[in-house]
């Protein structure tokens, strides 16, 4: 509790790591466009030299797409849903779909790495994937985090 009990503070849930080679935090909104269900995936991307964050601004539900850190293997790629009220926190070298929305446009809350080198690398997949989106996932509220060793949630 803060402000005389008025707020609850869900203090450090996801662990931020941009400080790789210098980099430095960059905080951005962004409005992805609606999809609808199911998802064809044809390209993934993952961070090398940071995490990302996203969380929902409002009431956009946003799929979550994932492959373990490595060498990309669309074997290994599974996708849950996040509800308008979960975010997400991608750690360094996790594969993931890049950001959409899903049941109505979205502004979402990106939190990310600035700086030199890299930090982007996009991997088209040689053959596209149609990717299940489950209804609901029970996750700890206001963070996911994706494991950049396992993959795993």
């Amino acid at each position: 509790m803060a402000n005389g009990g008025t707020v609850d503070v869900h203090r450090d849930i996801a662990a931020i790591d941009v400080a790789c080679d210098g980099g430095r935090v960059c905080l951005s909104v962004v409005r992805a466009r609606a999809r609808i269900l199911p998802l064809r995936i044809e390209i993934m991307e993952k961070h090398p030299l940071g995490s990302q964050a996203i969380a929902p601004l409002g009431n956009a539900w946003m799929p979550i797409v994932v492959a373990p850190a490595g060498p990309l293997d669309p074997d290994l790629v599974v996708a849950f849903r996040a509800s308008p009220h979960q975010g997400v926190n991608y750690r360094r070298g996790v594969w993931h779909r890049p950001l959409i929305a899903l049941d109505g446009d979205g502004d979402f809350l990106v939190i990310d790495r600035e700086g030199e080198g890299e930090n982007l690398v996009l991997e088209r997949l040689a053959e596209p994937l149609e990717v299940p989106v489950p209804d609901s996932i029970r996750i700890r509220p206001a963070f996911l985090l994706v494991h950049a060793r396992s993959g795993r949630v």
